[in-house]
């Protein structure tokens, strides 16, 4: 607020560009992971009563589709 106030658009730029770095080097990895691990999570959270492997593996693989 203080760079929006003192009209200082650089700043401004650099942060922004900053932030959008940050938020990306946070982002690819957890995309990665959700992307390897998606078998397991799936399993963990939907493998009971009526859904059994099968299922968890068609849902799994939805995310290439």
């Amino acid at each position: 607020s203080r760079q929006a106030a003192g009209d200082d658009i650089k700043g401004i730029k650099e942060s922004f560009s900053l932030g959008i770095r940050e938020i990306g080097y946070m982002m690819i990895p957890a995309t990665a992971g959700l992307v390897i691990l998606s078998y397991p999570i799936i399993k963990v959270l939907f493998e009971r009563y009526n859904f059994g492997p099968m299922d968890t593996k068609k849902v799994a693989s939805l995310k290439f589709s």
